[in-house]
């Protein structure tokens, strides 16, 4: 993204400022999906992606599915 609201950088940090903002885009490293209707949904972010199995799993996606389940009383998603 890229915009007057968009900050300058990382506050003494050149290499991160220069890495998020390559190609004079700010790169938030967040997932969205764009609806049809305009709206934007972040969904979540690029480095919480799970990829097991060759599937690739979103971690809010799957605390969802189990907070939705009677089955469980609690989710939480870990990594190591």
């Amino acid at each position: 993204m890229r915009g007057n609201i968009v900050m300058n950088g990382y506050f003494q940090d050149p290499d991160a400022t220069a890495r998020a903002f390559d190609g004079g885009y700010f790169h938030s490293g967040d997932l969205a999906v764009w609806h049809p209707d305009g709206s934007v949904q972040i969904q979540d972010r690029m480095k919480d992606l799970i990829i097991s199995g060759g599937e690739v799993c979103i971690c809010i996606g799957s605390r969802a599915l189990f907070s939705t389940s009677l089955s469980y009383f609690a989710a939480a998603t870990a990594a190591r």
